[in-house]
């Protein structure tokens, strides 16, 4: 649910900026879309605060890749309005959005999170962003670390995943060169969402001020 990642968007925040094109509505009637620390009910909504200021909703719109529905997380900011869509399959958390600096690339997919993981559980993701380079995400399980207090309000069954982001140079005849570029703990609180986002990036640090799901 955060501008970079959108849910970092809460994202994974620094990750994706989702474009702001809009598919026709296509109401499910279903809201299964989501999972334990992701509710993703048509309606409910997040606010947050720090570095930046924005909300988050989950509409009633959808948009197809490889086949399969994805629910659309709508960002509002300052500057504008922003979209990423996501669907839990089989315990993970998927998302789909666009890399700001390599719009030409289109929707890319991520997985942000995983049920039933333990702590130190580790995942990688890649993108390739031209034949020059890639980008390489590295998910970790820091594990449960509830109770937390984010903004005066305490939450019991908290999980943090920290993502480390690699920019990866491939040179011809030689071995890629990988260099850690940030760092950043997401921490999701069961049946509510992303509570608090910390990077080591200056400008995407948030914590969660309200929330209404259904």
């Amino acid at each position: 649910m955060i501008k970079r990642l959108a849910y970092l968007c809460l994202v994974c925040s620094s990750l994706f900026l989702a474009s702001c094109k809009k598919d026709d509505p296509t109401p499910q009637g279903t809201d299964d879309f989501g999972g334990t620390y992701l509710p993703l009910k048509t309606g409910n909504k997040w606010s947050y605060e720090g570095d930046i200021k924005y909300d988050v909703e989950v509409t009633d719109n959808t948009k197809a890749f490889d086949g399969v529905l994805y629910k659309e997380l709508k960002q509002t900011f300052a500057s504008g309005v922003a979209s990423s869509y996501y669907r839990v399959i089989d315990g993970a958390y998927n998302i789909y959005g666009t890399v700001p600096a390599h719009p030409s690339l289109g929707y890319l997919k991520q997985i942000i999170l995983k049920d039933n993981v333990k702590k130190a559980d580790t995942w990688t993701v890649e993108l390739t962003t031209s034949i020059y380079s890639k980008a390489k995400y590295v998910y970790e399980v820091l594990g449960q670390v509830g109770p937390r207090t984010v903004k005066g309000t305490s939450y019991e069954d908290v999980l943090a995943v920290k993502l480390y982001t690699y920019g990866v140079v491939i040179i011809p005849g030689s071995d890629p060169e990988e260099t850690l570029s940030a760092t950043q703990t997401t921490y999701y609180a069961k049946n509510v969402g992303v509570i608090e986002q910390t990077s080591s990036q200056q400008g995407l640090n948030v914590q969660l001020v309200s929330k209404s799901l259904k």
